[in-house]
């Protein structure tokens, strides 16, 4: 089975919108390939996700290939943000979770190997690129992440409360809102302004 979840990587200081397509497949070789420029981050998540699943109480397919797609495939992808969409993929993939579970959810977030999900650098960033109506975000970030998009970010504290909350076992976490403003009076009005 084919899963498709939104996600998003740091590119510079912005985010980037990226496809992760995961399969498993019933025959072949077991094995787990990522293709579409991974660094050696992103390559190292196969255990960490691998790790998170099982303390999770999920099943790590070990008897079947599991191929993933990073789209587009001509961009450089780092860092760990990638870790909670690639978890979710391979729930999918293996049928412990139905795409229609998943669907309009975008997720990024990095994996503790004790099913934590951590937060990562340019979290503002990563969710204003993500596609998806609501956004799974690691949950001390949520409020950050609900920045750019207010009324559609869920913080998640591990990937146990995810699943239970993608099967209906438990209800989906409160919208997180963004942190006040504090009113420090009057902006300068262009740059001739500023003094010093």
């Amino acid at each position: 089975m084919l899963a498709t979840i939104p996600s998003a990587v740091v590119d510079g200081i912005e985010g980037r919108s990226v496809t992760v397509e995961v399969i498993s497949t019933p025959s072949g070789a077991p094995r787990f390939v990522v293709v579409g420029l991974p660094d050696a981050t992103i390559r190292e998540s196969r255990d960490r996700v691998r790790a998170a699943l099982i303390s999770s109480g999920c099943t790590w397919p070990a008897t079947r290939p599991i191929t993933v797609n990073l789209a587009p495939s001509d961009i450089p992808k780092h860092g760990s943000s990638l870790d909670l969409a690639l978890a979710l993929g391979v729930l999918v993939a293996s049928k412990q979770l139905t795409p229609a579970q998943v669907a309009g959810f975008g997720a990024v977030g990095e994996l503790g190997l004790d099913g934590s999900i951590r937060t990562v650098p340019g979290l503002v960033g990563l969710a204003e690129a993500m596609a998806g109506e609501r956004l799974l975000v690691p949950a001390d970030g949520a409020n950050e992440a609900a920045i750019v998009r207010p009324g559609a970010v869920h913080g998640v504290a591990d990937l146990r409360s995810l699943v239970a909350m993608l099967v209906g076992a438990r209800p989906l976490s409160e919208v997180a809102q963004p942190p006040p403003v504090a009113d420090r009076g009057r902006a300068p009005a262009e740059l001739a302004d500023v003094r010093g």
